[in-house]
C-alpha cells in the first residue's frame, strides 16, 4: 500500500482528524488498521504470485499416489496440504513470494522435509520427491542450498528482490529505475528522478513510468501488475502507480515467450509484488535529502559567475508489518512523501530599442518582409537594409 499526499492535503487531513473527540479518533484509526489488513488479506487470496509443483515418486522411480504434502510458509506458518493424485503430481498456486518447507509423507514410506524452498512472483519452481521404503516417523530433512531451476516454463526474464529492490541508489526512488536491471530491458529515455519530479502542470507524463523498450519492444507498449493487477491506463498504455522503494519486495520482468495468460501487450511483461506481514513485527524510518548546499553548481551559471539555483529535496517515509492475529492475519503499512522545490537558470533574449522601432540593421541574420500587414514591402522578401517601416 502506498499513500501519497501533498503538503496542503496532508495539513487539512491531520487538521481535521485532531479535531474531533478522543474516542472518535481512536476509532477512525482502528478503521485505518483493519482495512489495511483488509486489503492485505483480500489482496494476496486472489492473486496467483508463484506457484510449486512436483512428482512423487519411490526410490525405483515408481509413482506413489495418495502422498500428503504440507506447504508451510516460513514467515507467517500458513500451511496448505494436498494428496498426490493417480500419476503422483501434486500442486501448490497463489503462493505469496517467500520462503517455504515442504513436508512428504506417505505409510510405509520415510517422512521427507524440504527446507528453504524460494518462491518467486510469477515463477513454476518444479520440486520432485523421492521417497525411501521406511516408517513414517523416520523423517530425511533436505535444505536448500540454491534457487532451484525454473524449468515449468519456457520464458525469459528475471527477478530482482529483497536487497536489490531496498539497497538500490534511485535518485528520486523510483522503483521502476531498476527495471534495467533486467537483461532486455533498456530505459528510453526521460525516466530519471521520482514520479513526482516526473509531473509538469499538473499532468502525469507517460514518459516517466512506462518508457521501457523490452525484449525489443517500443517504449510504453510494456504491461505491468502490481500484487496481480493490471495498472496500464487504456488510452495512453501507460503505468501510472509507482509505488514506494520500501513497499516493494520483488518484481519479476518477462522480456520473451511470455505464458498466454499474459495479453495486451507489445513489449514484456512486468510483474511486482509488494510486502507483507509476518509473525514478526518489522519496519523502518528513513529520509533522503538533497539541497542546495551539497550540490554542485550548474556549468552554464557557473560560467556567468552565477551562483547555485535553489534546491530543496526531501524524501521521507515510514513503514511497518506484522501480525494483527498470530498465524492467521497480518498487516504492512508503507507511506512516503517528498517535497520538492527546486528552479533551474534560463536566459532569454529581449529586443534592443531600435529592434522595437523595426531597425535590425545591427543585425548579422537577414530579416524578411512579413506576409502579414502593411510594411511598404515584399512580403517574403528581405527587407531593405533590414529596416521594417509599418504604413497606418
Amino acid at each position: 500500500m502506498r499513500i501519497k499526499q501533498t503538503n496542503l492535503a496532508m495539513k487539512s487531513w491531520a487538521h481535521r482528524l485532531f479535531r474531533l473527540p478522543v474516542t472518535q479518533t481512536a476509532a477512525f484509526l482502528l478503521l485505518m488498521l483493519f482495512s489495511c489488513v483488509a486489503l492485505t488479506v483480500g489482496a494476496h487470496a486472489q492473486t496467483s504470485y508463484g506457484s510449486v509443483v512436483g512428482q512423487v515418486t519411490d526410490s525405483t522411480g515408481a509413482i506413489i499416489p495418495g502422498a500428503t504434502v504440507v506447504l508451510k510458509n516460513t514467515a507467517t506458518n500458513a500451511s496448505q496440504t494436498v494428496v498426490t493424485g493417480a500419476a503422483g503430481n501434486y500442486t501448490f498456486v497463489n503462493l505469496n513470494p517467500s520462503a517455504y518447507d515442504v513436508t512428504v509423507t506417505k505409510q510405509g514410506f520415510e517422512s521427507l522435509a524440504q527446507t528453504g524452498v524460494n518462491v518467486q512472483v510469477g515463477g513454476v519452481l518444479r520440486l520432485d520427491v523421492t521417497l525411501k521404503l521406511g516408517t513414517q516417523s523416520q523423517t530425511v530433512t533436505v535444505t536448500a542450498s540454491q534457487s532451484e531451476m525454473q524449468t515449468e516454463s519456457a520464458s525469459l526474464g528475471g527477478v530482482v528482490q529483497g536487497l536489490q529492490v531496498v539497497e538500490a541508489p534511485l535518485n528520486g526512488r523510483n522503483v521502476n529505475n531498476l527495471l534495467d536491471f533486467i537483461p532486455g530491458v533498456v530505459p528510453g529515455g526521460g525516466t530519471q528522478g521520482s514520479t513526482m519530479s516526473n509531473q509538469g502542470d499538473g499532468q502525469t507524463q507517460a514518459i516517466a513510468y512506462n518508457n521501457y523498450q523490452i525484449g525489443g519492444g517500443f517504449s510504453g507498449q510494456s504491461i505491468f501488475f502490481i500484487d496481480g493487477m493490471e495498472q496500464n491506463i487504456a488510452e495512453n498504455n501507460v503505468d501510472p502507480l509507482v509505488p514506494t522503494q520500501d513497499a516493494v519486495q520483488e518484481f519479476r520482468v518477462s522480456t520473451s515467450n511470455v505464458s498466454p495468460e499474459f495479453g495486451g501487450y507489445g513489449g514484456g511483461v512486468v510483474e511486482i509484488v509488494t510486502k507483507s506481514g509476518t509473525n514478526q513485527f518489522h519496519g523502518s524510518a528513513y529520509e533522503y535529502v538533497r539541497n542546495t548546499n551539497i550540490q554542485a553548481n550548474n556549468w552554464f551559471s557557473n560560467f556567468d559567475g552565477l551562483g547555485k539555483t535553489p534546491l530543496h529535496q526531501n524524501q521521507f517515509g515510514a513503514n511497518v508489518g506484522g501480525p494483527a492475529i498470530k498465524n492467521k492475519a497480518f498487516f504492512f503499512f508503507a507511506w512516503e512523501h517528498e517535497s520538492l522545490l527546486q528552479s533551474q537558470p534560463s536566459s532569454e533574449t529581449v529586443p534592443t530599442t531600435n529592434e522595437l522601432k523595426g531597425d535590425f540593421s545591427a543585425d548579422p541574420q537577414v530579416i524578411y518582409c512579413p506576409a502579414v500587414g502593411s510594411y511598404g514591402c515584399t512580403p517574403g522578401q528581405p527587407l531593405p537594409n533590414n529596416k521594417l517601416t509599418y504604413i497606418d
